[in-house]
């Protein structure tokens, strides 16, 4: 298994674990993983959005490429369309 050293008191603990479990110090998200926090929070935003005003439905929306409506979650941002 491998292992990472804590840097505030030095013991080595799991790499699978954020937390030291002797001095509890939480290793800070990298800013890749907040990024990628981020892009799934702004996605889910603009998706319901634009359903919002295609359909006036939430999770519903009016794809602008094919024309069918249907569940938001089946398409990504380009088929529901930005900005209308």
């Amino acid at each position: 298994m491998k292992t990472k050293v804590c840097p505030k008191c030095k013991l080595k603990y799991p790499k699978i674990k954020r937390k030291c479990p002797d001095c509890g110090f939480i290793k800070p998200r990298s800013v890749g993983d907040l990024k990628k926090d981020l892009w799934n929070v702004f996605s889910i935003y603009i998706r319901t959005r634009d359903c919002l005003r295609t359909t006036g439905c939430a999770s519903w929306g009016l794809c602008i490429s094919c024309g069918n409506l249907t569940n938001y979650s089946k398409y990504d941002i380009i088929h529901l369309g930005g900005g209308l």
